[in-house]
Parts: C-alpha cells; sequence; structure tokens
C-alpha cells in the first residue's frame, strides 16, 4: 500500500540581515584579512571563504566551529575592525515590562458570594445545622497526634523570591570608532579612547587598545597595564590572559597565580576551570591558602 502522507519540510529560519558593506569588499577572500594561520585554517575548514561569510555572522555562531576559541573571535573581530568592517551586532533583548499586574477580581465567586447572600436559609425549620468536623490528614512523623485527635497545622509554605539580578550602572558607548563607558544618566565616566572594551566584573574591565589587553577600574584608571595578547574578563578574583600562544592566570594585583603554559582557558567558575594543553582539556581547582598565596590542584585530564 502507497504511503500517502506527506512529509513535512522543515522551513528555513528567516534572516533579513543585510551587511552594510560595499559587495565588492564582501565579496574578498578572508586571506586579505591577514589572520592568524590556526585562525585561518578553522574557518576555512569550516567552510568560510569570504568576508561576508563573517560579517553575517553574530559572535555566538563562531563558536559553532570545532576547537573555535575566544582568542581566534577577537583575531576575527580585530582583523575585521582594521578593514573598517564588523561582523553582525547581537540584538538587544526588549527590556522587562516595570510595574505589577493589577490583581484580577474573581467575578464568578463574587457574583456567587452576593447571590448567595440573598437566598433565605434553606435549612430545616426548627432544627438545629449540625456542624461537620474537617479533619485533615497528618504531615510528616506526627501520626501520634492525629490518633490522639489533635490535627497538626499545615506546616506554612515556604515563598520562593526571586534574585533580580541588578543591571550594570555603566553602558558601553562608541565615538569615532573607539569605546568607552557613560552612566545611565548619560555622564561619560570613561572617554572612548580603546578599540574594545567588555563589561566590568569584580569592578575591573578589559579593554584592549593597539592589539593589546588589560584592565582598567570604575574611575577608568588603568590598573593592570596594557601588555598582554589576548585576555579575558575577572572571574572570583582571577583572569586568563596571554602571552604570545600561552596562557596563565593572574590576580587583581597583576600577580601570575597558575604559569603561562596553557593554549587555552576558561574563566573561574566556584573555583574552577578547565584549561588545554598538548590537544588535551582538563579541570583545574585554584584553592586560596591562608598567606593569600594561590595553589592548584593536580589537573584532572579529560581528553
Amino acid at each position: 500500500m502507497a504511503n500517502n502522507k506527506r512529509r513535512r519540510h522543515k522551513r528555513p529560519i528567516k534572516d533579513d540581515y543585510v551587511p552594510p558593506f560595499d559587495a565588492a569588499v564582501l565579496q574578498a577572500e578572508i586571506v586579505e584579512l591577514e589572520l592568524r594561520e590556526n585562525t585561518q585554517k578553522l574557518l576555512l575548514e569550516a567552510g568560510l571563504k569570504t568576508i561576508y561569510d563573517l560579517v553575517v555572522r553574530e559572535d555566538k555562531d563562531f563558536y559553532k566551529i570545532r576547537t573555535f576559541n575566544k582568542k581566534d573571535l577577537l583575531d576575527v573581530k580585530g582583523a575585521l575592525r582594521k578593514k573598517k568592517l564588523y561582523n553582525k551586532p547581537t540584538p538587544t533583548p526588549p527590556p522587562d515590562p516595570q510595574g505589577d499586574e493589577p490583581a484580577r477580581q474573581d467575578n464568578k465567586q463574587t457574583a456567587g458570594a452576593l447571590k448567595k447572600g440573598d437566598k433565605p436559609d434553606r435549612g430545616d425549620k426548627g432544627k438545629e445545622k449540625k456542624e461537620r468536623t474537617v479533619v485533615r490528614m497528618p504531615y510528616s512523623d506526627e501520626l501520634d497526634a492525629f490518633v490522639e485527635g489533635v490535627v497538626p497545622e499545615r506546616p506554612p509554605r515556604v515563598k520562593i523570591v526571586p534574585v533580580a539580578e541588578k543591571p550594570d550602572p555603566y553602558v558601553k558607548i562608541s565615538r569615532g570608532g573607539k569605546w568607552g563607558f557613560k552612566e545611565r544618566n548619560g555622564k561619560i565616566v570613561v572617554e572612548p579612547v580603546y578599540d574594545e572594551v567588555f563589561t566590568y566584573h569584580d569592578d575591573l574591565c578589559c579593554v584592549e587598545k593597539e592589539e593589546k589587553f588589560g584592565y582598567i577600574n570604575r574611575q577608568g584608571e588603568v590598573v593592570i597595564p596594557i601588555e598582554y595578547d589576548c585576555a579575558t574578563s575577572f572571574s572570583e578574583g582571577y583572569a586568563c590572559v596571554y602571552r604570545r600562544e600561552k596562557c596563565g592566570y593572574i590576580d587583581k594585583n597583576n600577580e601570575t597565580v597558575v604559569k603561562f603554559e596553557f593554549d587555552a582557558g576558561t574563566p573561574i567558575k566556584d573555583g574552577e576551570c578547565r584549561v588545554k594543553k598538548d590537544g588535551k582539556w582538563g579541570e583545574m581547582h585554584l584553592v586560596a591558602s591562608s598567606d593569600g598565596s594561590v595553589k592548584t590542584t593536580e589537573i584532572r585530564w579529560i581528553t
């Protein structure tokens, strides 16, 4: 018997984004961007051959490429910036509506109450109503009290209050291709003099200037020199930074707590991070001693 069921084809996701750049520039090959050898190899293996293939993608799309990391993304963004180009901006989610929703009145209960109140008592005349005793089932280990006739009270319900994320008081601004910060009331607190700025974490912000990376505080003062070849934001008091092709970890005093001997590293979370060396990833814990020094546990290699 022939199968008459129609196959349902998935509709492609509609994307109306059109890069605002000259068509001739977009058709140029990515080799003209002078990327690092490893970055260019990863892009070509993923089938990205032209500049157009780069500028129509958001930052998150590049991480779908196998072994593509933060350093490779910074390499791509820096090369595009030199050509006065940029990849597809990440859309900003709409703000949450403010104000509480007014409580709704249950019209059925209100109407029922009025109607019930208007009706006369339908009980038998001359007879007293018998009161009904509602016995609730016991909770937990209070069965003995229930057997003796004492009904335990229902334990109070715990009200879960969601934790509201407080937005950062600073907002990124751009002027003449340079980046800085302003307060939400419009006051500029960090002049736009950097090629790139990250968001603030641990009250420090990673910045890029002339292809080098460092950190500034809330007053815009450089507290960690702009001297690293690549860097990530601080997390739990530490940050992963690169010198040439190797990365390590520093603290807020720019003291090295993990030597520069790894090919890649992730931010610290709950005292733990992942590091890559010789093609293998492993888990490493940072433990702070009583004297303020930091020690690392033996790495548990995953692959």
